[in-house]
């Protein structure tokens, strides 16, 4: 970090404004009326001249005037002490003297138009630092009126020369002046004591924020108790610093880095106290510094040695620039901006050189860094990977590229390409266009021994609708074929098969290596039947019957049910039903493969006889009617051998007449009759004539 500039403060003065010490003595005195000339100095002390920037003889009595239009501040809330606007005056203690001030009174007047605000600064090591007094004390005298003011100093004893700044500011215009006379400081001049001396980190510090500075301090009494302090300016500002009681500190600048913010070091011994100088943090303000090294770069290897020429820039925000690499390399000394770099063999070996470059702030507060890789193209070997698999009961060909003048592997062959059936660790030499040689190495290794195993979880010869899973080794990816031909999507451990085929899967382990397994062969056995047929409708009157039966066939077994319930008795293929119930059956064909069939819902009903009293019947028969059930709006009857006229009548379960239609002799035994109007149910239907009565019945179901 470099530091501007350093500035040696070796103590602190306040300045209290309007009341004066009576108590000092006077040891030093100024009459206006002698031309500048002191009237009264102590013996003790030698001073300077009243010194002034200009003399203005507008007011009478003015030994020294300027005019004062701005105020003179720097960037860092200080005086502008560097310009010579104010009025000076330095007292020297005699060698072996002290000087403790106690006040300082003069006379101040003005023109109208000059300044309205005054204060004093004080400095005790020849000007390199300054403290100062209140400031803004108004007046408003003009020449023809003198106001005589005064400064009560803190009680503090120098131990070197004084000085001593006059300034004022805020005039109305440039032409305005300020005047002072009769100056007159009051104090003691003293025997001076043989204090210790203080060395210790002090002046302005061009810091960089974020930072951490170490701020050291040192007594030459080494009993003296140090204390670090904060504060401004101003001597009565300054406070211990916690943590502070150590001769060194760790600070972070951003915490002091305000711009009236000071610290120092206060010693305290037996003599009294002994002051370090002041210390500053200023942040840097300056544009960031930049760079660039360029682009990155191939260089192609043949033989022998090779280099890059490097080229940098940067701006005017920067100091230098300093390269640097991580390889083995030299740089040479043709400069730091554009250095020429010879690369070492691990940089060729290694294929790459990270070569840095780094410039500084003019503080050295912030960096700027760029990088250039240099890639060393060199010619390949093997186009391979390092490490190459070998599979149980194969071979692997190790090939290195074509186009070198001569190939030695280190099992002999002098050929580009060698076959390998077992691990190990296989080199070769090349020797390129030029002569050199260049060798490298492939690591051959064996791969996992994959098992070709898989195993049915269940039997493989099962009943349609069942299945079986075949599973392989975990570990590896799958694929499964069915009959030599792969199986979509089949990809895991496991597959489910619910068909006839012959099955193996192909393994293969992370490293590559593969596998075929085994085969198992499925069986698919076909299931019965689960149609029941009846021999006649569901439903029929008390006292008829109708036959469910089963499909048939050898080895066949039956389990009939009516409500879920076993019928005891009931296992041939049909069975006869004649009360209402559902009925299902139990079938099991000759491969063990068994079904339930549908249920089959059988409803009987008490019919009620329904002839014209006055009917004399010689024969009762059954009257033929289809379809039966009904679906449609017509059914068809047929009456056999009667060739007479009848009466047809239709009645449901209640006895209620619902159709009824006469029969002519002669018109034929096959009659059909229009239900349209009839909607569904259970129903009854009579032909009736003079010697014979016919009875059915019929469902409609639409």
């Amino acid at each position: 970090m470099k530091k501007l500039r350093i500035v040696l403060i070796i103590s602190s003065l306040y300045i209290l404004v309007f009341s004066v010490k009576t108590q000092s003595q006077t040891i030093y005195e100024y009459d206006g009326n002698v031309n500048g000339a002191p009237f009264y100095v102590d013996p003790n002390l030698n001073s300077d001249s009243l010194k002034y920037s200009l003399l203005n003889n507008n007011c009478p009595n003015a030994f020294s005037t300027y005019n004062f239009y701005s105020i003179y501040y720097d960037a860092y809330g200080d005086f502008s002490f560097n310009q010579n606007h104010y009025i000076s005056l330095t007292l020297n203690p005699i060698p072996g003297y002290q000087i403790k001030m106690t006040d300082i009174q003069m006379q101040v007047g003005k023109s109208s138009s000059g300044p309205n605000q005054y204060f004093i600064a004080y400095s005790y090591d020849n000007g390199n630092s300054w403290l100062t007094g209140p400031e803004g004390t108004q007046f408003g005298t003009n020449c023809a009126t003198w106001v005589t003011h005064s400064w009560d100093m803190a009680d503090y004893t120098f131990h070197n020369q004084v000085h001593i700044r006059i300034y004022a500011t805020s005039a109305n215009s440039t032409g305005g002046s300020f005047y002072i006379g009769n100056l007159q400081i009051n104090g003691e001049v003293m025997p001076a004591l043989n204090l210790p001396q203080v060395s210790s980190t002090n002046g302005d510090i061009y810091s960089c924020n974020g930072q951490y500075y170490f701020l050291s301090s040192s007594c030459s009494d080494t009993s003296a108790t140090p204390q670090w302090e904060i504060g401004t300016i101003e001597e009565s500002s300054f406070t211990p610093l916690a943590g502070g009681n150590v001769d060194n500190l760790y600070v972070p600048v951003s915490m002091f880095n305000g711009n009236n913010i000071r610290l120092r070091v206060k010693y305290t011994h037996g003599s009294g106290f002994t002051y370090g100088g002041l210390v500053r943090f200023i942040l840097e303000s300056s544009p960031l510094p930049d760079i660039d090294a360029g682009n990155d770069t191939t260089i192609q290897v043949v033989c022998g040695t090779t280099s890059v020429q490097l080229n940098a820039t940067i701006n005017s925000n920067s100091i230098d620039a300093f390269w640097w690499t991580d390889g083995d390399g030299v740089f040479d000394n043709t400069g730091s901006l554009n250095p020429v770099y010879t690369p070492g063999t691990n940089d060729i070996s290694n294929g790459m050189a990270k070569l840095f470059c780094k410039t500084y702030s003019i503080f050295m507060c912030s960096e700027a860094t760029d990088t250039v890789n240099v890639y060393f193209q060199l010619p390949e070997i093997f186009s391979s990977a390092d490490t190459v698999i070998l599979c149980q009961n194969q071979s692997v060909i190790l090939e290195a590229n074509a186009g070198f003048s001569s190939y030695l592997w280190n099992t002999g062959s002098s050929s580009s390409s060698i076959s390998i059936n077992s691990s190990g660790v296989y080199s070769v030499t090349v020797t390129l266009s030029g002569g050199c040689t260049m060798s490298d190495s492939i690591v051959v290794t064996d791969g996992e021994i994959v098992p070709g195993i898989i195993v049915a979880n269940g039997p493989v010869n099962f009943c349609q609708g069942d299945s079986v899973t075949l599973s392989a080794s975990p570990g590896y990816s799958y694929v499964w074929k069915k009959y030599g031909v792969v199986i979509p999507n089949a990809n895991s451990q496991f597959i489910t098969v619910k068909s006839n085929g012959s099955y193996k899967a192909t393994l293969t382990s992370f490293q590559g290596c593969s596998k075929t397994t085994n085969k198992i062969s499925t069986v698919v056995n076909p299931l019965p039947s689960k149609i029941v047929s009846a021999s006649g409708p569901l439903q029929f009157c008390v006292g008829d019957s109708t036959v469910l039966q089963a499909e048939s066939g050898t080895g066949y077994s039956y389990i009939w049910k009516k409500y879920g319930n076993v019928i005891s008795g009931a296992t041939d293929f049909q069975y006869t039903i004649k009360s209402s119930g559902k009925y299902k059956v139990i079938i099991e064909n000759n491969f063990g493969c068994s079904r339930i069939s549908q249920v089959k819902t059988v409803t009987v009903i008490n019919c009620p006889d329904i002839f014209p009293n006055n009917t004399k019947v010689a024969n009762i028969n059954e009257v033929s009617v289809f379809p039966n059930p009904v679906t449609g709006d017509f059914i068809n009857i047929v009456i056999p051998e009667i060739d007479e006229d009848g009466i047809i009548r239709i009645n449901n379960l209640k006895g209620q007449e619902i159709k009824i239609m006469h029969k002519k002799g002669g018109s034929g035994n096959n009659i059909s009759i229009d239900l349209s109007a009839i909607p569904n149910g259970f129903y009854l239907i009579q032909w009736y004539g003079s010697t014979e009565i016919q009875n059915g019945y019929f469902i409609i179901n639409r």
